[in-house]
């Protein structure tokens, strides 16, 4: 008992690990509206910086649905492609790569699809802070027609990063608020308009177990797609995004 009193009183003075805040960090964009089977970013901006990040990808996709989507990089990193969603002509996919070989300012990402893709979007962030094993879960997706985009995930513990995105068929150029009462959702900086799949994507670290609810006002009413992906946390540390890039097809 006294050895577990002196732990609990030396926890009290040196106090419990705290969850990092995330820092996003834009980095280029990268996407058009030509008809073809791949798109690859410009350079990086900035590279990646310490050991054991993750680089998560998101895409979304309209009119075409590809059989197979899958990311690749100039350093060769491995990727996974996850749950493809799409109907109504309208899809959306992550993929990532744990304990991914940093990027630097020389290096580019690539989609690559199965079926030439003419309205396509991409966002990129690199993540620090993860686990380099596993991802918690994703989701098998969410779709509608309405001005209520809304996707709920599996519960999650808390200090997991979790990312939602959405692809509102040919609703770039339209009001769209992020939905801040369900969570304290963090958009990634969007800057497109009048594109036909436009790539909104947004995530938060989970303040407690449980599960999570992303959902967005649309200014019109749209056909929808929306997934989610949740990542592990590294031990005690929360995951820290930073945006790489984001990418708009016109």
């Amino acid at each position: 008992m006294k050895r577990l009193l002196a732990l609990i009183a030396a926890f009290c003075l040196l106090g419990f690990p705290a969850f990092a805040t995330p820092v996003v960090t834009t980095w280029a964009e990268f996407g058009n509206s030509t008809s073809a089977t791949s798109i690859t970013s410009s350079a990086l901006a900035t590279g990646m910086s310490g050991s054991g990040n993750a680089i998560i990808i998101s895409i979304s996709f309209t009119n075409v649905n590809p059989a197979t989507i899958t990311c690749s990089d100039t350093k060769s990193n491995t990727y996974t492609s996850g749950t493809k969603v799409y109907t109504s002509n309208t899809g959306y996919m992550y993929c990532w790569s744990l304990n991914a070989t940093n990027l630097t300012t020389s290096d580019t990402i690539t989609v690559n699809f199965s079926s030439a893709v003419t309205y396509k979007s991409v966002a990129a962030t690199w993540v620090s802070g993860v686990s380099t094993s596993g991802i918690y879960s994703q989701g098998s997706g969410a779709s509608g027609s309405s001005t209520a985009p809304s996707i709920t995930t599996a519960s999650v513990p808390a200090g997991t990063l979790v990312y939602a995105g959405n692809n509102v068929n040919n609703g770039g150029s339209d009001t769209y608020t992020e939905d801040s009462t369900n969570a304290a959702w963090t958009q990634h900086p969007y800057t497109a308009t009048n594109v036909g799949a436009p790539n909104r994507s947004a995530y938060v670290i989970a303040a407690s177990t449980g599960a999570l609810t992303h959902a967005p006002t649309l200014g019109t009413s749209r056909a929808w797609q929306s997934q989610w992906l949740a990542i592990a946390p590294s031990g005690a540390a929360a995951p820290t995004p930073k945006l790489l890039l984001m990418g708009v097809g016109q």
